[in-house]
């Protein structure tokens, strides 16, 4: 089975196989036999991070942040958009706000959000007065510009408004069968006048199609992941450094205990030398 290139791979019992591509070939013997191809993935993550590398920010270390649930989601993000998945970084960075967040009205107030959306803890980080009013904003804005258009995929909430330019051509003369040559002719004349304003474009609402809207929305996503790997970076420190140092830890574990604490530690000292 020749699969569709594109998705890097095919399906084998309901299985998604990646990097494969199935051909036949008919062998010497007159028999028709399978030749497996490999898809470029690798070249594909090599050449994203080529590009993306030099112009995200230096990760954060594991030092920076101390909280190892917080830095996992952040390097998975940075990861992500580092290999050219852009959708999953976004999506993974709105995660790792809402996970911060919640966490810093734990410590704050002592309440595990447990089942809370973004929102609704963000509500009730207002109420308890945890955040500054510039880091609320920071976070309303995530929310209702990346973080809910990405995980819901709302292409009108990512899009906008913008219209689409198309031009519709016929790839067959009137009355003619498909000719392989003369397509390629009717596409050059189009090209061609495209370029020198002869043919003039039609515009389409591109959410009109989730196909021509998921093509439209890959050529922005890059830049915005970029920008925003940049602009959550530097919050994301600053959340910690503000809210959930060791200062702040320290003053949770005094008044609410750790789960440490009932721990009974293994006696690996005898009794002499005790």
């Amino acid at each position: 089975m020749k699969y569709d290139a594109d998705f890097n791979g095919y399906f084998e019992k309901g299985v998604f196989i990646p990097q494969v591509q199935n051909s036949h070939d008919v062998q010497s013997d007159g028999t028709l036999g399978v030749t497996c191809t490999f898809e470029p993935i690798q070249e594909i993550v090599d050449s994203a991070m080529a590009f993306n590398l030099p112009i995200m920010p230096s990760i954060l270390q594991l030092g920076d942040i101390a909280d190892y649930n917080l830095y996992s989601i952040y390097k998975q993000a940075y990861i992500s958009i580092a290999c050219g998945l852009y959708d999953a970084g976004l999506v993974l960075l709105g995660q790792l706000l809402e996970i911060t967040l919640k966490q810093i009205i734990l410590i704050k107030t002592g309440k595990l959000l447990d089942g809370k959306t973004f929102g609704g803890a963000l509500t009730v980080a207002r109420k308890e007065g945890v955040l500054e009013y510039e880091d609320y904003v920071f976070l309303r804005f995530f929310i209702n510009k990346v973080r809910n258009p990405y995980a819901h995929r709302d292409f009108r909430a990512i899009l906008g408004n913008r219209l689409l330019p198309v031009w519709g051509f016929p790839v067959i003369a009137p009355g003619e069968a498909f000719n392989a040559q003369q397509m390629v002719g009717i596409v050059d004349k189009v090209t061609e006048g495209i370029k020198s304003g002869e043919y003039k474009p039609q515009f389409i609402d591109p959410v009109s199609d989730p196909g021509i809207a998921c093509s439209t929305n890959e050529g922005g996503d890059q830049l915005r992941a970029i920008y925003l790997i940049w602009l959550v970076t530097i919050k994301f420190e600053q959340l910690v450094g503000i809210y959930l140092n060791q200062k702040c830890y320290d003053k949770y574990i005094r008044e609410h205990g750790s789960p440490f604490d009932k721990i009974t530690q293994l006696k690996v000292f005898d009794a002499e030398s005790e």
